[in-house]
């Protein structure tokens, strides 16, 4: 079997929150809040005009319940055409996705199962893809450090005999919050991706992600406030020279 190194041209910024609050799914910050924090029902995302912040498409939509287990989530193409959709189940130490793609006129395009395996603290430390038919597609395998964050993520393609890693490190600064995230870290100092975090005031009341790429340059730079729940409510992208290039208004329901 090829053994191959990852060079990932973006990360995705969810992801990077996710490893800064240590959540599984919810959308929940770092920031302090004063409020008893309510258990989320439904969360959607939505692109927004970046002026009038009035909504335009909508592009995801998650259901979660009570206990914070994911139930249903849709995701959306840019025009709002609902492009997939995932169902969960769950048993002991396993969730159950079923997950379905549809064509542009809503006919079921195809449709493929994961089984993700949890460790001990509700992470997943395996990931199973298979077809409609029962084939075994790709298989995942997650390792952690002592602090829940993935350091390494292991793909084995079994279409294709491929095997490939992808590898993370973390910095952290004064107070224990993230700072950084790099991707294939070389001891040469050379890497695939850097995600930088910086936060705005003492009171933690928005967060700020440069991304690099390899050659150290900024590629784009995201910024998050928050509600006072303490989850997201605005995601604003940005280029180099600061022309915003789209915002993503999050709108929840609670139990």
């Amino acid at each position: 079997m090829k053994v191959k190194k990852v060079n990932i041209a973006a990360i995705l910024i969810n992801t990077i929150l996710i490893v800064l609050i240590n959540s599984c799914g919810m959308q929940n910050s770092p920031l302090s809040s004063d409020f008893q924090v309510p258990k989320i029902r439904t969360v959607a995302q939505w692109y927004v005009d970046t002026l009038t912040q009035n909504k335009l498409t909508k592009i995801n939509f998650k259901e979660y319940d009570k206990t914070g287990k994911l139930l249903h989530s849709e995701n959306y193409s840019n025009d709002g055409i609902l492009k997939s959709q995932s169902d969960f189940s769950y048993d002991n130490n396993a969730k159950f996705e079923a997950v379905t793609f549809f064509g542009s006129a809503g006919q079921v395009d195809s449709s493929y199962k994961l089984t993700h395996i949890l460790n001990n603290n509700g992470k997943v430390e395996k990931e199973t893809k298979t077809s409609s038919k029962g084939d075994t597609l790709t298989c995942k395998v997650f390792d952690y450090d002592n602090k829940g964050n993935v350091v390494k993520e292991t793909i084995i393609n079994y279409s294709e005999n491929v095997k490939s890693e992808t590898k993370y490190s973390y910095v952290y600064n004064n107070n224990g919050y993230l700072n950084e995230r790099i991707t294939n870290l070389e001891p040469d100092g050379k890497y695939s991706v850097r995600d930088s975090l910086t936060y705005t005031n003492d009171k933690l009341t928005s967060i700020k992600v440069f991304t690099f790429n390899s050659s150290g340059s900024i590629q784009t730079i995201s910024t998050y406030s928050y509600n006072t729940y303490g989850f997201i409510l605005y995601e604003s992208i940005f280029d180099i020279s600061g022309k915003i290039l789209k915002k993503i208004k999050y709108e929840y329901t609670y139990y």
